[in-house]
């Protein structure tokens, strides 16, 4: 009986056919040297996973992304602004506002009571978007912006406007004992105004050769630093240091430091900044009002400027 034949299992590759030679063995060879070399043994190591998690790269956070968008295109609340300097004296050539809250109206009410500027200003200050200060600001400007706040803020409510009558005949009657001198002050609520706003040229301004002293313009953060100065101490000869100091740049120093540059300067040099001073001031809102005197009848057109005494609506 014929055995069934066993399948046999080739390997094509190795399989040597009679009357071959045998392939040479492969030996394992430096590269570099050509010497063989032996097999390495396998070798077993035990890891903590401690060490298994201190050899896993963490990877890096991803980048925040800075949105380039201003605040007024990211919150509507904000609405963009046009100063009258025309962003002439900052790095920043844009700006945006919200309207006034609760919370700064209190700052503003302190201003009021106080008579501290800075409360003012830390109000203006949080209604300004994109992280621009008021301290920062020109004088000019942030007369600007009260002004915006007023009206954007309360409208045509009216506030109260405070001046004095300038009728020759009313000032010599005072003069002359003939009338008091509080009949002379004028107070009146004011519904309306008559507004104007100058831009700013730079094209008007000469700049003056003090040597290595740099000028700029008032800022609001100096004006600040004078309210908060004790009035008592403060002689005539530093209020007219300070007046020109003033118009110095803050990279040479605190306000201080400024007025000794100035106590330093030629008549030359003083005449010159003086020039600058008028020249570089001549922008900005001017309001003006007509009132009547109760005591002699006559109209005055007085100018405005807005402070924290008058900027709060009048409550009747």
């Amino acid at each position: 009986m014929n055995q069934p034949q066993r399948s046999q299992k080739f390997a094509p590759h190795t399989a040597q056919r009679p009357g071959q030679p045998a392939p040479p063995k492969k030996v394992v060879t430096d590269a570099t040297t050509e010497t063989p070399m032996p097999l390495r043994p396998r070798v077993h190591q035990t890891v903590s996973i401690e060490e298994l998690e201190s050899m896993v790269t963490t990877p890096a956070p991803a980048a925040a992304v800075v949105s380039t968008k201003s605040q007024a295109e990211r919150d509507a609340s904000y609405l963009d602004l046009t100063l009258p300097s025309n962003f002439h004296f900052y790095p920043f050539k844009s700006l945006c506002a919200r309207g006034l809250r609760g919370a700064e109206q209190a700052k503003i009410a302190a201003a009021s009571n106080e008579g501290r500027l800075r409360h003012l200003v830390d109000a203006m200050s949080a209604t300004l978007g994109d992280g621009i200060s008021a301290y920062d600001l020109t004088q000019e400007d942030f007369h600007w912006l009260m002004f915006w706040q007023r009206k954007h803020s309360y409208g045509k409510v009216p506030y109260k406007h405070q001046t004095i009558c300038t009728n020759q005949e009313h000032l010599d009657a005072v003069m002359k004992q003939e009338k008091d001198a509080k009949t002379l002050e004028i107070v009146q609520v004011i519904d309306k105004s008559m507004v104007s706003e100058t831009i700013f040229d730079p094209s008007t301004v000469v700049i003056p050769d003090l040597g290595d002293v740099v000028v700029d313009t008032l800022r609001v953060k100096d004006m600040v630093t004078v309210n908060e100065m004790n009035m008592e101490e403060v002689t005539a000869e530093m209020t007219w240091l300070i007046d020109r100091a003033s118009y110095l740049s803050h990279k040479h120093g605190d306000l201080k430091a400024r007025m000794e540059l100035v106590a330093k300067m030629t008549p030359d040099q003083i005449a010159d900044l003086q020039v600058y001073m008028s020249q570089v001031t001549k922008y900005g809102l001017s309001e003006s009002v007509t009132v009547r005197c109760k005591e002699c009848g006559a109209s005055v057109v007085s100018e405005l400027t807005i402070d924290a005494q008058a900027f709060l609506p009048e409550v009747q």
